[in-house]
């Protein structure tokens, strides 16, 4: 697959096929990508990893499935949209109720109806799918990543001097090599705060 989208397309493809198709569950048109859910897509805890939007809800009147940009991995992106899938059959009736939940179960996933996770026999299938699928096109976007610590702080520094005032900043590195350090604008000792 060249992209994402046509990734996400075939994979529901199959989903559809080896689940809903062989229960006899039609699905009305939908559409997948990957992007930001509406809300708590990029939240810390109890993050949202992926959301069907109703057909009412779309000019194009078909079911929108958005999986998070912060899924990469085959197994844990397939799982999400299968759990989207199971939206879609249930036509956003049920929340995640127990009608959705039985679609969930028949999708071999398992866990909390809100938060359901792929079970061995669905991994095991989708390994087998990524065969011809190939890997997922994407790599993990990380929601507020750690930064670089601040390696150098600078110093202020005032004039002893109450008539000059004079303020800067330097490093504590200028500080050590000059220990008697002075005033630039009045020549009078500096205090270092």
């Amino acid at each position: 697959m060249s992209n994402r989208e046509q990734w996400l397309t075939r994979c529901a493809q199959e989903i559809v096929g080896h689940y809903f198709t062989a229960n006899s569950i039609a699905l009305d048109d939908f559409k997948v990508t990957c992007g930001w859910p509406s809300s708590g897509g990029r939240a810390m805890k109890r993050r949202t990893l992926g959301q069907c939007f109703h057909a009412e809800a779309s000019s194009a009147d078909i079911y929108e499935i958005f999986i998070s940009p912060t899924l990469a991995d085959n197994v844990d992106v397939a799982a999400v949209l299968a759990h989207e899938l199971c939206h879609v059959a249930d036509k956003c009736e049920n929340g995640h109720r127990a009608p959705f939940t039985k679609l969930a179960r028949m999708c071999e996933l398992e866990g909390k109806p809100t938060a359901t996770v792929a079970g061995e026999a669905f991994k095991q299938w989708i390994e087998t799918k990524t065969a011809t699928l190939g890997d997922y096109p994407h790599a993990e976007i990380t929601v507020n990543p750690k930064h670089k610590k601040q390696t150098t702080r600078m110093h202020k520094v005032t004039c002893a001097n109450d008539d000059c005032g004079m303020v800067f900043r330097t490093s504590a590195k200028w500080i050590d090599a000059n220990p008697e350090l002075s005033c630039p604008a009045c020549a009078a000792p500096c205090r270092i705060a």
